[in-house]
This record gives structure tokens, sequence and C-alpha cells, in this order.
């Protein structure tokens, strides 16, 4: 069910929008690790505002 996966990462990545000074598809990355459960792997210290798993 490729279609509500889609609706909802789509719906919390524009919940993540508020933030327009970091790049667009950071915040669907972010989207989809949240709606998935996954920690995200980076050195970027810009993701840390988000309520997402760091590893």
């Amino acid at each position: 069910m490729i279609g509500p996966l889609l609706a909802d990462t789509r719906i919390l990545h524009w919940s993540l929008n508020g933030d327009r000074r970091h790049d667009p598809f950071d915040r669907l990355i972010i989207a989809q690790a949240k709606h998935e459960g996954w920690p995200l792997m980076t050195a970027d210290p810009a993701f840390r505002r988000y309520d997402v798993a760091i590893a």
C-alpha cells in the first residue's frame, strides 16, 4: 500500500515546513524517518532541532 504511506509522509513533511531555512529534501528525509520509526545517521547538527532519533 504505497499510496497511504506517501500521503502520511507528505503530511508529516508539511508539518515540518515551519522552518523554511532547512533544505526541503532534508525535511522529506526527516518525515520518512519519523513515519518509519528509523533513526537518522547524520553529522549535520541542524537535524537535532527536529524530533527525530539521530544514530
